[in-house]
């Protein structure tokens, strides 16, 4: 028995969301999506904020050494003193450090994991309509391995404290005071000491500091979640093609159908577009009729679709049944030609 036009469009929708979208076969590597969703210390995601983050703790590394070790905290006029100034000694490092870190943790310094993730998620709901779900989910987890990667690779990046001795020689030699002699050049290589092993442990604090940051991505729940659902989703839809019979070729539906979803259409004529691409620019102008749908159900965020990344998650057959529910109501209400 021959399919109405209804049943035939929803069968056809299924077939190629599950062809086009979900289970698509050429679409990117997950070495390409990992790529794709790169995060470093100055980007790619959030990168401008990330970038003025840096430059701002490096600004304030490098002033906050420069005002502590001044070399007027060292002179007497325009001349270098001859006797250790009060409290120009090793606990001035300690000082600057423990400065610097508070700036670290400042809200001024907050680092925008949220803002970042966010970012993340909306660019994995594109990838996720662009290249299909096949290799999402392995791209998602090797993003987020290689970000702990390059969190490991900032702590390794932590100097030894090795100034110690040579501090300690210094501190002992410019404290001494003596009547016949001036101890400036022993003052003087004392602060250069003592600027250098700041420098040192503050440059330890931003190496961890990131390290902290690109972990906190690396770790990010929601993310994880998405990966898993992504898979949930491919496995669910392999078992529906797998059971779903062939559909019975019916040329006036069929000729009906490609005026309504236009793939052959788009790819022949639009620059840069494939059937793939086509599909998705099909579907997204479908399901722009159906906003306030999308929203009551769940599938939008800002105004933007979050049908593969929204929380709380669907079971995979209920956003299958809603999305193709919505594309096929979309289709049967255009009027025959």
């Amino acid at each position: 028995m021959a399919m109405d036009r209804t049943a035939y469009f929803e069968a056809r929708l299924q077939k190629d969301f599950q062809k086009y979208i979900i289970l698509r076969e050429n679409g990117k590597s997950a070495d390409e999506i990992a790529d794709a969703l790169e995060v470093t210390a100055s980007g790619l995601m959030g990168s401008e904020v990330l970038r003025k983050l840096r430059d701002e703790s490096s600004r304030e590394m490098k002033d906050l050494i420069e005002r502590e070790f001044s070399f007027d905290k060292i002179k007497d006029g325009d001349s270098f003193v001859r006797t250790l100034p009060e409290g120009f000694g090793p606990e001035l490092i300690t000082k600057v450090v423990d400065e610097y870190r508070a700036f670290l943790k400042s809200d001024r310094m907050a680092k925008p994991e949220a803002r970042v993730c966010e970012l993340l998620v909306r660019k994995i709901e594109k990838e996720a309509w662009r290249s299909g779900l096949v290799n999402l989910s392995a791209g998602i987890h090797l993003f987020l391995n290689r970000t702990a990667a390059k969190a490991r690779e900032y702590r390794a990046c932590i100097r030894p404290a090795d100034y110690r001795k040579e501090l300690d020689s210094l501190y002992g030699k410019a404290g001494k005071h003596s009547l016949f002699s001036n101890h400036t050049d022993d003052i003087i290589a004392l602060r250069s000491c003592m600027k250098n092993a700041a420098e040192l442990e503050c440059g330890n604090a931003t190496s961890m500091d990131v390290a902290d940051f690109l972990q906190s991505i690396a770790d990010n729940g929601r993310l994880k979640e998405i990966a898993d659902y992504v898979d949930s989703i491919v496995g669910y839809v392999a078992q529906l093609k797998a059971k779903s019979a062939d559909i019975e070729p019916d040329e006036r539906i069929d000729a009906e159908y490609e005026r309504i979803v236009p793939i052959k259409f788009y790819s022949r004529n639009i620059e840069k577009v494939d059937e793939y691409k086509a599909f998705y620019m099909s579907a997204m102008y479908a399901l722009a009729r159906y906003e306030d749908t999308l929203g009551s159900k769940g599938y939008l965020s800002g105004g933007e679709i979050t049908v593969f990344t929204g929380f709380p998650q669907k079971e995979p057959s209920v956003l299958v049944a809603d999305i193709i529910s919505m594309l096929t109501d979309f289709a049967v209400s255009m009027p025959l030609r």
